[in-house]
């Protein structure tokens, strides 16, 4: 059975990358509430009822993270647990990440043009409890994430988000390949001891207008450009960009050997 652990609010030690709180709810009174309370709305209905929530002010409708048919079918027939997994796989597909990301920029924040702090995921009564639509994005959210949502008005399901490596490495690389940050944004939240993932490095690689000879050349010069991102950043003082031929953290090296010895698997040493 698919289960999110209910966590107490943690101690975060790293960089705080996320400003906002993801709420959810399934009644539709607490809607009018939070936009009187300056909460941002993110229906979560189907096609025919957009238009009830279009006009409202402060408000999305994002139906593309409904459940898809094939989810649907399994909790109509009572495989709960593959109902889930369908819905978490769907909700992981490329085909949903421009409304995940839209999401994680909201709560990104740190934008004069994003003007919440708190959103509330409005999912209908029965379709919620027929198809897990809340359980289920609570679930992604945190597990991808470390954004637990918590229950609108419910002080003992409060709404908080962890920094951690796994987490702040998954946002900041989301955010960095889909534009939202820009590249001292992404060396910020970077964690220290990680490699970028080949879409940003391909952004990395883009800015410095260099071509890399093999897929361990562009870890390591990515690698590198991020280091000399967070130097100017700290020391305030910008230089050339130079090529750091000199071993990385031991972290790192083992990640990059990683991926190389991945990709030579898939694709054969070539």
């Amino acid at each position: 059975m698919y289960n999110m652990c209910q966590c107490n609010m943690p101690q975060n030690t790293l960089p705080q990358v996320l400003q906002g709180n993801l709420y959810c709810t399934n009644d539709p009174g607490a809607v009018q509430d939070a936009l009187a309370c300056g909460f941002a709305i993110i229906a979560l209905v189907d096609i025919d009822q957009e238009a009830r929530f279009r006009g409202m002010p402060n408000t999305v409708v994002m139906s593309n993270l409904l459940p898809s048919a094939e989810a649907i079918s399994s909790f109509i027939n009572g495989d709960i647990n593959g109902g889930f997994g369908m819905y978490l796989q769907y909700l992981s597909s490329p085909e949903r990440e421009e409304s995940v990301v839209c999401i994680l920029q909201a709560l990104y924040g740190h934008r004069q043009q994003i003007k919440f702090n708190n959103y509330l995921l409005y999912a209908e009564f029965e379709p919620d409890q027929d198809f897990h639509i809340l359980d289920t994005l609570r679930m992604f959210f945190f597990n991808s994430f470390g954004i637990n949502i918590g229950y609108y008005k419910d002080p003992n399901n409060p709404a908080f988000n962890i920094s951690n490596e796994q987490f702040n490495y998954a946002i900041a690389n989301l955010l960095f390949t889909n534009g939202k940050i820009t590249k001292e944004e992404f060396a910020m939240y970077l964690p220290v001891n990680s490699a970028p993932t080949d879409s940003s490095c391909a952004l990395l690689l883009n800015d410095l207008q260099y071509q890399p000879r093999s897929l361990e050349d562009a870890l390591r010069v990515c690698c590198s450009y991020v280091n000399q991102i967070r130097d100017e950043i700290s020391t305030g003082r910008t230089s050339p960009f130079v090529r750091d031929s000199k071993s990385m953290d031991d972290k790192v090296e083992k990640d990059i050997t990683k991926r190389v010895m991945e990709s030579k698997t898939r694709s054969g040493d070539k």
